[in-house]
């Protein structure tokens, strides 16, 4: 029998012997007395089994009655789920960097910027034929477009891995973007898909096939919908060839990593179409001392010139304004060995330079009055916030409605943040983490309110008031300690459908239903529980029927995430605080009482998740849900001034004018340097080197 299989099986009987065990527990504990009640034991039994057996059977009633749910995006005939997820995962990462790049300004016809790159014959002994080794090897081959990199790549015979090796900020991140865009632009309908991938997040205790499943589920999770994509979707592209990873910035993660991830390539090379691999120079010859990368193809991006810089200046300017680059060109020109030509040289410091001085009033030649090329460089990364917010608020410009000296701040509080965690994600469910141990303890008085409501208030119409408060009194200090000591989740994966396979959904109704139905009986009578698995369990059922990973091939980004977690949080809210209300009415008679019952479900239901993990010692799956996490940072962070209430307005806006970057749905920082200025510190962070 296959793991899958003896995992499902195994599930079952779990889910049959905590209900077998339940239903005694209760009956003794509760209704002692009604076990003297034949007709009443008869319904129990019978509503038992059948609920068991739904639940055990769930799969099998679903395709003998076909009511597994169609593929609900649309598929080219006779398309494998393969071909199929492969086909949407190539669009949604060409939407995706596209998007990106657009707004980085890296995509123009002409190019603004260009960067050079030629081959490092010492690093390269295979996948090139000789002529082209010796073409590149004595001239300096540049990126005139978009494609450029990409039309090299396609030369390069099995292995087919190519390594772009650079110096600090010489746009090694950039060249992995164009790269990922150029192989997406020709790609052929059956050749496997580029998809880029940031090593921050490199796990050592996983095989690479492994954690690149990880991370194209993450980042793409409509790829975990089973009935558009089949099952494990992501697994079988890797596995069938479908996936091309382009893996950037080797040299951020800490030396005793760097080594480990370039095993892990060699060991998965035979079994991927291809790769690609961004690094720092230096710490790819650290690297090299033990573990090399054989059959790999090696190219060197080369810094900025003079010509290419004023090129850039003076071509990204208003032809109306260009004359005020004419000083700091004939600089350029005239000195090209100078401090200016040397801090000039590479894409970041060039492009900040633009930015900073983009505004007609300003005037770009004070940078010739600077000393030396580190001082050009702090003044650059240091007047860049401040030219893109205003000194006041100005509505009609973007990032308007922030102060400088504000935005200044808060981007500061962010930096020094991730500085504190030794990363370079921002993700809006771990803001929180700035502001601990005050948002734990928080977070766990949120949970302990809404148990201490919501099971105390349940327990207590059901039975008698002061056995609702030890019960309640318990649940919630579990809860509450609980929630105090996990971390933040991540935002929630899944997508309430309302329209989806109806059929489907009643089925699931109808299992649960059964089972509130057995279990209201044993409580309170066969009256009870048939309102009980009517009013409560079967929409409760229908909903968790209609809940699904979301399929549909979108932007992953932070803002989307945070409203599919509040929708998720509403809708649960809704699905249990409307049923507990009306069976809290059923049961009391009491108007009030129903509300403050279904307004204390309401919450337990949207704010928590998890709670029945408790049961099965598995505590680490509870907690109070995402959204939570960040109303507390703000409530906490916002009024000492080191948040800015509207958090996701601010992030946007800080990504609309190129302070941050989006990587799919987290943000960082458009350069690590940046991070390191806003964050007032000038040493290395966990070993790493700051990413290109």
């Amino acid at each position: 029998m296959k793991v899958g299989k003896l995992r499902k099986w195994r599930n079952k009987f779990i889910s049959l012997t905590v209900t077998a065990f339940l239903i005694p527990v209760l009956r003794i504990f509760f209704l002692e007395d009604a076990i003297k009640k034949g007709p009443e034991a008869a319904v129990v039994v019978i509503l038992g089994v059948l609920g068991v057996s739904l639940l055990i059977f769930e799969g099998r009633i679903r395709r003998r009655l076909k009511l597994s749910p169609k593929l609900g995006v649309e598929q080219v005939p006779n398309e494998t789920p393969e071909r199929h997820a492969a086909r949407e995962l190539a669009a949604e990462v060409q939407r995706q960097w596209e998007k990106e790049a657009r707004r980085r300004g890296l995509v123009t016809e002409p190019p603004l910027m260009q960067i050079g790159w030629s081959l490092d014959p010492e690093r390269t002994q295979a996948g090139l034929d000789t002529a082209l080794v010796e073409e590149l090897r004595v001239h300096d081959r540049r990126t005139p477009s978009v494609d450029a990199l990409a039309e090299f790549f396609r030369t390069i015979g099995p292995p087919k891995i190519l390594v772009l090796l650079g110096e600090a900020e010489s746009g090694k991140s950039v060249a992995a973007v164009l790269l990922t865009l150029g192989l997406l632009k020709y790609r052929a309908e059956t050749a496997p898909v580029p998809v880029l991938f940031t090593l921050a997040s490199w796990d050592p205790s996983l095989r690479l096939s492994d954690w690149l499943k990880q991370r194209l589920t993450e980042e793409y999770p409509w790829l975990r919908a089973k009935e558009d994509y089949g099952d494990d979707a992501a697994e079988r592209l890797l596995r069938r060839g479908l996936v091309l990873p382009i893996l950037d910035g080797l040299d951020e993660l800490p030396k005793d990593k760097q080594a480990g991830v370039i095993a892990a390539i060699k060991e998965s090379s035979l079994l991927l179409p291809g790769l690609a691999l961004t690094c720092r120079i230096e710490d790819y010859e650290d690297v090299e001392r033990t573990e090399y990368l054989r059959g790999a193809v090696v190219i060197r991006l080369a810094r900025m010139t003079p010509e290419q810089t004023s090129s850039y200046l003076r071509n990204a300017e208003s032809p109306k304004y260009r004359a005020r680059w004419d000083r700091v060109i004939a600089e350029l020109q005239t000195n090209p060995a100078g401090p200016l030509a040397s801090a000039l040289s590479s894409p970041l410091m060039v492009a900040l330079a633009h930015e900073v001085y983009e505004d007609a009033e300003s005037q770009p030649e004070e940078l010739l009055k600077l000393g030396d090329r580190v001082a050009i460089e702090a003044h650059l990364l240091d007047a860049f916030v401040p030219a893109l917010f205003p000194a006041r608020p100005d509505p009609d410009r973007t990032g308007g409605r922030w102060r400088v000296v504000d935005a200044r701040r808060w981007l500061g509080q962010l930096a020094a943040g991730m500085e504190r965690r030794n990363d370079t994600d921002l993700r809006w469910w771990e803001l929180s983490a700035d502001a601990r141990p005050a948002t734990s303890i928080l977070a766990g008085l949120v949970a302990a309110a809404t148990a201490m409501l919501s099971v105390g208030l349940a327990v207590g119409v059901l039975f008698e008031p002061y056995v609702g408060v030890i019960v309640g009194g318990v649940t919630a200090t579990a809860l509450g300690v609980i929630c105090a000591v996990n971390k933040p989740p991540k935002p929630s994966e899944i997508q309430v459908k309302l329209t989806g396979n109806v059929l489907s959904a009643l089925m699931s109704g109808l299992t649960i239903g059964v089972i509130v139905m057995a279990v209201g009986t044993v409580v309170r009578g066969a009256g009870f529980g048939l309102a009980a698995g009517l009013v409560f369990g079967m929409p409760i059922g229908v909903l968790y029927g209609l809940t699904k990973p979301d399929a549909t091939p979108r932007e992953m980004s932070p803002r989307y995430l945070l409203r599919r977690d509040l929708y998720v949080g509403l809708t649960y809210g809704a699905a249990y605080g409307i049923p507990a209300g009306v069976v809290g009415w059923l049961l009391s008679n009491n108007a009030l009482i129903a509300l403050v019952l279904g307004f204390a479900c309401a919450l337990a239901g949207g704010l928590l998740y998890g709670p029945i993990w408790i049961v099965a010692l598995r505590s680490s799956k509870v907690g109070v849900v995402a959204f939570v996490h960040l109303a507390l940072a703000t409530l906490w962070l916002a009024p000492r001034r080191k948040l800015p209430w509207h958090v996701m307005k601010f992030l946007a806006d800080a990504h609309e004018l190129g302070v941050l970057r989006q990587v799919g749905g987290v943000y960082q920082f458009r350069h690590y340097r940046l991070q390191k200025a806003l964050a007032g510190s000038t040493t290395g962070v966990g070993g790493g080197h700051p990413p290109a």
